[in-house]
C-alpha cells in the first residue's frame, strides 16, 4: 500500500508540474524536439516541423525572450508561461482547433526577418539558410 501511495504521489506531482495546479498547459524545456530540429540544422537539412512532433497540430506560435505572459495569453488563449515574462528560451505553442496542445521552450534562436509573421500553420519547414555574407547558417522557419 505504501509504496503505490509514493508511485501516485510522485505521479500528480509530475502531471502538476507539466500541466499546472489549474489544469491549464505549462511550458517546459524539449530536449527531444530541440535535439531534432538541431540535428537536421546541422545537416543542413530542412524538413517539416510537424514530421518532429508526436502531437497533432494545426498552428504554431513563436515568441521570442521578452515576451510577457499577457502577450502570450493574448495570442494563444491560455497563460502557457507560467511567468511574467519569457527569459533566456524561446517558446513554441502549438494549437490545434485554437487551443493550446503543447508549449514548448528551446534555446534555439529562429531568425525572422522585420515584419515577418511568427505564427505558421502545420505545414511550416524548419529551414538552414546560409548568412549573405557565407560565413555561417541560421534556422528559419518558412
Amino acid at each position: 500500500m505504501v509504496p503505490l501511495l509514493i508511485i501516485s504521489a510522485i505521479l500528480v506531482t509530475l502531471i502538476v508540474v507539466c500541466v499546472g495546479k489549474d489544469g491549464s498547459l505549462r511550458a517546459s524545456y524539449d530536449q527531444e524536439l530541440t535535439e531534432s530540429i538541431m540535428s537536421h540544422f546541422n545537416e543542413h537539412e530542412a524538413i517539416k516541423l510537424s514530421s518532429l512532433t508526436s502531437w497533432s497540430w494545426d498552428r504554431l506560435e513563436v515568441f521570442d525572450e521578452g515576451a510577457s505572459a499577457v502577450q502570450i495569453e493574448e495570442a494563444v488563449g491560455a497563460d502557457v508561461l507560467g511567468s511574467k515574462y519569457l527569459f533566456d528560451r524561446t517558446l513554441l505553442v502549438f494549437l490545434q482547433d485554437g487551443r493550446p496542445v503543447h508549449a514548448a521552450t528551446t534555446y534555439i534562436a529562429f531568425s525572422f526577418g522585420p515584419g515577418e509573421s511568427r505564427v505558421f500553420t502545420d505545414d511550416v519547414t524548419v529551414t538552414p539558410v546560409e548568412t549573405p555574407d557565407h560565413t555561417g547558417w541560421i534556422i528559419r522557419l518558412l
